[in-house]
């Protein structure tokens, strides 16, 4: 009887030292993974921030580019801005194919 109890006190203190392992674990890991997370965070939105900025910049900087649109009048009475782009503006802005680009064969 005396082997059955020796044997049940050597489990039951395994089992502590797990759980003891797996609580000390979870106190290095878990901050670790946040902080980690945290960072990772606050990059992303610099750079999308970043990001956002640029693409502004750039829209800005082609819109006062282009010259003064003028305006027609419609038939409802409204009246519409025409913005006037040469033929290598508009391949510049992407709106044409570049004059070597052949359509593709089908």
């Amino acid at each position: 009887m005396g082997s059955q109890t020796d044997v049940d006190t050597e489990i039951e203190s395994r089992a502590k030292r797990r759980r003891l392992g797996l609580v000390i674990r979870a106190l290095i890991y878990v901050p670790l993974l946040g902080f980690f997370g945290w960072q990772a965070g606050t990059t992303f939105v610099a750079q999308r921030s970043a990001a956002d900025d640029n693409f502004r910049a750039l829209v800005q900087a082609r819109l006062h580019a282009m010259p003064a649109p003028r305006t027609i009048k419609l038939p409802n009475g409204e009246e519409m801005p025409v913005f006037e782009v040469t033929e290598a503006q508009a391949v510049e802005m992407g709106l044409l194919p570049a004059t070597g680009d052949a359509p593709a064969d089908e």
